[in-house]
């Protein structure tokens, strides 16, 4: 997942557009693969709000280039 991507976010059940990452470390997790699951991207949601969101909980719609 990278800036520009479309997701779909299973926990809220709306697409949104990734436009950033928030600052400051992932959660403590165990393991790399954990950690990259555990970081929040900040997404624009069609509702127009703006939120986090972690990458396991998202799908990837529509890759940016």
């Amino acid at each position: 997942m990278k800036v520009g991507d479309l997701i779909f976010d299973s926990s809220l059940g709306m697409k949104g557009l990734v436009v950033g990452r928030p600052l400051g470390p992932p959660h403590e997790a165990e393991g790399r693969f954990s950690r990259e699951l555990n970081v929040r991207w900040i997404v624009l949601y069609e509702d127009g709000m703006t939120d986090g969101c972690y990458a396991n909980e998202a799908e990837v719609i529509n890759e940016s280039r």
